[in-house]
């Protein structure tokens, strides 16, 4: 894999707007949150990977193993809708032939749930992710590939059982680029920026209490 490429670093983080933008979308479900809500700690699997630039040097775009584990809440707003909010830690990043990118986050999906029959639902929503650990399956460090704040969409299908057990499979697409000033350097006089997308695929078991 070749490495010719430089990165540089932005300045602040802006963890705390962030929060208020999610403070913000809860404020709209005071009624549906005084009403009866589930729990539902879940593990599983992840299969990550991030898009190829546009370039001609090697790229983590080969699927990685990870391990996904949280909590959600489900609010129901109706018999067939429900909102569900949650927390996860998530490893992710990629892996090329003879290389791998490690970047895990703490992410937090705000999807809506929509019942289709029975247990059997699909959910759909955005996710905002904020990196706490970049290194490599090697434990070498990674000097400032991954962006500190990923966005992206979820959608998945599952099926929660009467008796508490939740099925779910998913797929998570990065909306922004995942790289944080990352240039390709093979060519000085053109010091172009590269653009990289998360891009994940779940699997889930969890119960709801």
């Amino acid at each position: 894999m070749r490495t010719d490429m430089v990165t540089g670093k932005k300045g602040g983080r802006h963890f705390s707007a962030l929060l208020l933008v999610l403070i913000a979308c809860l404020l709209p479900l005071g009624d549906v949150v005084a009403r009866n809500f589930q729990i539902i700690p879940r593990v599983g699997v992840n299969m990550a990977s991030m898009s190829r630039p546009k370039s001609d040097w090697g790229w983590y775009s080969d699927m990685r193993p990870g391990i996904v584990a949280g909590v959600s809440l489900e609010f129901p707003s109706t018999s067939f809708l429900s909102f569900e909010p949650g927390i996860y830690f998530s490893m992710q990043g990629g892996q090329s032939d003879d290389a791998s990118l490690r970047c895990d986050y703490i992410n937090i999906p705000l999807n809506a749930k929509v019942y289709l029959y029975r247990g059997l639902h699909l959910l759909v929503g955005p996710q905002v992710g904020f990196l706490v650990y970049e290194g490599s399956d090697e434990g070498k460090h990674v000097d400032s590939l991954c962006r500190t704040v990923d966005l992206g969409v979820n959608f998945g299908l599952g099926y929660q059982f009467d008796f508490g057990l939740n099925v779910t499979m998913g797929y998570y697409a990065g909306v922004i680029n995942a790289l944080e000033d990352v240039y390709d350097a093979s060519d000085s006089a053109k010091m172009k920026k590269l653009s990289s997308y998360n891009r994940m695929l779940q699997m889930t078991v969890g119960w709801s209490f």
